[in-house]
């Protein structure tokens, strides 16, 4: 194979690596989304009625962010941000 022929594989596997990766993103965004209101839903169930005390206490369900957070973005990217191990 030319250097040109693995330059362009190396770059389709950059592009399936990085769909893939957003697309599992959106897979756990949405089933923390489906969490998330399966608690309210619960919350809400459980706790709903006209006790006293309910008018001193609230309760917020939410994650803050509109992604789920689960997978941190590491601090260095493993392409261009690695170093080279002089041995």
């Amino acid at each position: 194979m030319n250097s040109s022929s693995q330059t362009r594989l190396l770059c389709d596997h950059i592009i399936d690596s990085r769909r893939l990766i957003t697309g599992l993103r959106h897979a756990l965004d949405l089933n923390y989304a489906r969490v998330l209101d399966a608690a309210r839903t619960r919350w809400e169930s459980c706790f709903e009625g006209n006790d006293p005390s309910d008018a001193c206490v609230s309760v917020r369900i939410t994650s803050g962010k509109p992604m789920a957070g689960v997978m941190k973005r590491p601090a260095t990217s493993l392409l261009y941000g690695t170093r080279r191990l002089i041995g």
